[in-house]
C-alpha cells in the first residue's frame, strides 16, 4: 500500500514540474492568467474609488478636480453622463482599459486592445495603452511607487488559492 502512494506522489511530481516549470504547462499559464485578472481588478477597483475622490485600499487618492476644469467638463459634450465632476474620468476609455480580461488553461486574454501587458520570464510589465496615459501623471498616477508591491503580492495570493483549488479538483 505504500508502494503505491510513493508511485502515485512521483507521479504527481512529475506532472507537476512538467506543467510548472516549462513555459509550456497549462498550470503556469493558468496562474499567469489568474494572476493578471486579480492585478487589472485591484487597480480597475482602485481607480474607480479614486475617481470618485476616496481614497482606495492603500489609502492613495488623487488631486481633486480644479473647479474651472468641472466647469469645462459639464459645458463639452460627453458619452459618459455625470463624468464632469469624475477625476480621470471623461469617456470612460482609460479606466475601461484596465478592467481584467480571462484567465484560461491558454494564459491571460485582456478586456481590450487598450490593455497593455507583456510577460518576460519572471518580468511582469502591464498598464494602458491609452495614449494620453502614457505620459507621466504627476498629480494623479495609475499606480504609485509603494502601491505596486502590495498589488503583486496580493495578485500571487490569489493566484495561487485559485491553482491550488484547480490542483485538488484535477487530483481527485
Amino acid at each position: 500500500m505504500a508502494e503505491k502512494s510513493n508511485k502515485t506522489k512521483e507521479e504527481i511530481v512529475m506532472i507537476l514540474r512538467k506543467e510548472i516549470v516549462t513555459t509550456r504547462g497549462t498550470l503556469l499559464k493558468k496562474f499567469i492568467g489568474y494572476f493578471m485578472v486579480s492585478l487589472f481588478s485591484q487597480i480597475q477597483t482602485s481607480y474607480r474609488v479614486r475617481s470618485k475622490g476616496g481614497k482606495d485600499v492603500r489609502g492613495d487618492s488623487w488631486q481633486p478636480l480644479a473647479k474651472s476644469t468641472v466647469r469645462k467638463k459639464r459645458n463639452r459634450k460627453r458619452r459618459t453622463a455625470g463624468a464632469a465632476d469624475l477625476i480621470m474620468i471623461d469617456t470612460k476609455r482609460s479606466l475601461k482599459s484596465y478592467k481584467p480580461g480571462t484567465a484560461s488553461s491558454r494564459g491571460y486574454t485582456p478586456s481590450s486592445g487598450d490593455q497593455a501587458y507583456n510577460i518576460n520570464g519572471l518580468k511582469i510589465n502591464f498598464g494602458s495603452n491609452v495614449e494620453y496615459l502614457k505620459f507621466p501623471i504627476n498629480r494623479r498616477p495609475i499606480i504609485t511607487g509603494s502601491a505596486a508591491p502590495d498589488l503583486v503580492r496580493k495578485a500571487t495570493q490569489v493566484a495561487l488559492s485559485k491553482m491550488t483549488r484547480d490542483i485538488k479538483g484535477a487530483l481527485k
